[in-house]
């Protein structure tokens, strides 16, 4: 099978010296690195590695990112992570101090015609134990808080990303004065997740919320 001339040929993307040209600027002026470019360019060779490529790309991606927006971005995703571990120990203790009584009520019958009076003590003494416990503590009632806590703050790191990128690649506004609008953004978003995770930490007793960076 002979070539379809009206395709494009690989080579000629390639310098002389194998470094790659970005469309419309010439040959060595590209604006992304090119030890960045070469990692995602050896990471698209290899397609049962497909997450080396995304990890790549978001290298690339931060690289141009003023390190302020950077490590607010990073921040916020720690935020995250701290309240999806939160959400989940929640959940953990809601059904821990359950399922005890659960399994206790269901054998009070069975313990009962078994004349097993010790185990009817044990029984009660161990759901008596989980409901004050639960009483007094109450776990699992933050559950859904931090759970769409950590939705809107991976929202939010994933809007600054795009509208970083939208930004730069518009390119009518300098990189501090980007970031700058960014970061302020990001601020009063943070402020309304903190505001309701106090309100209802407070409403419980507890402590209130922590928030990246503080």
């Amino acid at each position: 099978m002979t070539p379809d001339k009206n395709l494009p040929n690989p080579s000629a993307s390639l310098t002389s010296g194998g470094s790659p040209v970005v469309a419309g600027l010439s040959p060595g002026k590209s604006d992304i690195p090119a030890a960045l470019t070469a990692n995602v360019l050896s990471a698209a060779a290899t397609p049962d590695r497909p997450h080396t490529v995304m990890a790549a790309a978001a290298s690339l991606r931060t690289t141009t990112m003023p390190r302020e927006l950077a490590e607010q971005i990073d921040g916020i995703n720690q935020w995250a992570k701290a309240n999806r571990r939160e959400a989940k120990w929640e959940s953990f203790w809601f059904w821990a101090l359950k399922v005890p009584v659960i399994v206790a009520t269901a054998g009070y019958g069975l313990l009962a015609k078994n004349d097993n009076y010790n185990g009817l003590a044990w029984a009660g003494a161990t759901s008596a134990a989980c409901v004050l416990i639960d009483g007094l503590f109450r776990p699992g009632t933050l559950r859904n808080f931090h759970q769409r806590a950590y939705f809107e703050l991976s929202t939010i790191a994933d809007d600054l990303f795009d509208q970083w990128d939208a930004a730069a690649l518009r390119g009518d506004e300098a990189h501090g004065a980007i970031a700058s609008r960014l970061i302020e953004e990001a601020r009063k978003r943070k402020a309304k997740v903190a505001s309701y995770l106090t309100d209802a930490e407070a409403s419980l007793g507890k402590g209130p919320a922590r928030k990246a960076g503080k």
